[in-house]
């Protein structure tokens, strides 16, 4: 008996536009049930529609074998299904249109996009069960349902092309207080989400990148030629979401705070890798861009080196007075009127640097628990043993009778302070 393909009578076809709770296929092939959910509900009815197709297919071919004889079977198939094919395409035409006008593909519309993908794995399946439907000699009536599929097939590689234009232009402002972006969530989710039509979305990139003339994978074939092409277009994806990212650091107000902006990167990058950490997404993408990871962690270390300048102001006024110390010989006893003026300058300027430095990190917004901890650790190695030398080493210079206005920190504040950053908004 020939592998069948049907659509549940327990299922039903809503009329285009309508929609209910949630939509399903159910597919019998041979003695295994498949059960496919879609989100998209006008996607979902189409291949509801599809399975209607192939039950009437089947209904007809059955007919003939009964009704006309063998040499009239095939002509008169043919005019039976001519009028619903020339339906299934338009609703194609239509479907298909209807999503690539779709705005925010990358987000709100992602689940029109992976309904296409879930038609074209229909397709997929249904091939061989669709060409036995039709005898050997109608080659030329099986292209129809080749044509039919090619139509969601170019749909699928526009919105490739699409989501990937998303994420170029952009224009959504940079995250307040230097926060994950959605535009780096929604980039990871839509191609997590790819990965559940992992054959089809492969065999769609593939046509992508041809018809973008990116040979990279002429010496591969099949499946690893699918894959290949499948973390080349994941791996655009990712390149222009740092280009976009980076851009967005422009955006920041306070232009001359260089800190904001590597936090922005830090928080972003460290999700980024984060995500793709534990995922198949990274193998894929490597088959292409081996150097991707490291390249990541590389640029994590260059915004990790930029939020550390945020301590600059402080350094400096203690390597000033460390140094004016070196040349002039501070006296343990009773100080030169220049000398205590120098002290009440230096603790002055550093108690200033310590107010501008905790403000700054209460505006920021690290949310990551590891980056967090490892952004203060960071501060602590670079500060504290210098303020703790700093420290010990003026503070019970007796350089004013108001010690409570300029010496306002010890090296247990600090540390506790630096231990608070970020805590705002977490």
């Amino acid at each position: 008996m020939s592998r069948r393909l049907i659509r549940s009578p327990a299922t039903s076809t809503l009329p285009r536009g309508m929609n209910s709770p949630l939509s399903s296929s159910v597919t019998v092939m041979d003695d295994t049930i498949i059960i496919e959910t879609s989100d998209d509900h006008d996607t979902n009815n189409y291949k509801l529609l599809l399975d209607a197709f192939i039950a009437l297919l089947q209904r007809d071919r059955d007919l003939l074998n009964y009704v006309f004889p063998k040499e009239l079977q095939s002509l008169v198939f043919t005019k039976l299904i001519e009028l619903p094919l020339v339906h299934m395409r338009e609703v194609a035409l239509n479907l298909c249109e209807s999503i690539e006008r779709l705005p925010h593909k990358l987000d709100a519309g992602k689940f029109a996009v992976y309904g296409l993908f879930s038609i074209l794995k229909w397709f997929l399946k249904s091939r061989p069960t669709f060409s036995k439907l039709y005898q050997e000699s109608d080659v030329a009536r099986r292209q129809q349902f080749t044509t039919l599929s090619a139509t969601f097939e170019q749909s699928a590689v526009n919105c490739l092309r699409a989501v990937l234009d998303e994420v170029r232009l952009d224009a959504s402002p940079p995250s307040q207080g230097g926060n994950v972006h959605p535009l780096t969530s929604h980039v990871l989710a839509f191609m997590e989400g790819l990965l559940g039509y992992e054959e089809t979305a492969a065999i769609i990139a593939s046509i992508y990148v041809e018809q973008d003339q990116r040979m990279n994978s002429a010496g591969l074939t099949g499946t690893d030629k699918g894959l290949y092409d499948l973390g080349t277009y994941f791996a655009q994806l990712v390149r222009w979401l740092h280009a976009s990212l980076s851009k967005k650091t422009d955006g920041y107000i306070s232009r001359h705070d260089t800190t904001i902006r590597a936090i922005f990167l830090l928080n972003n990058v460290n999700y980024l890798l984060k995500r793709l950490e534990n995922s198949p997404l990274l193998v894929m993408i490597q088959r292409c861009q081996p150097d991707l990871k490291s390249k990541y962690e590389d640029d994590f270390k260059t915004s990790l080196k930029d939020y550390t300048k945020c301590y600059t102001p402080l350094i400096i006024a203690i390597q000033q007075m460390l140094e004016y110390d070196n040349v002039n010989r501070l006296s343990d006893g009773k100080l030169r009127d220049r000398d205590r003026e120098q002290l009440k300058e230096s603790f002055a300027t550093l108690n200033a640097a310590i107010d501008n430095l905790r403000q700054q990190c209460q505006e920021y917004i690290v949310s990551d628990i590891d980056l967090r901890d490892r952004l203060r650790t960071e501060g602590k190695l670079l500060i504290m043993d210098m303020f703790r030398t700093y420290y010990n080493k003026f503070s019970n210079k007796d350089f004013t009778r108001n010690r409570e206005k300029y010496i306002r920190y010890d090296p247990r504040i600090l540390e506790s302070i630096i231990d608070n950053f970020f805590e705002h908004h977490s």
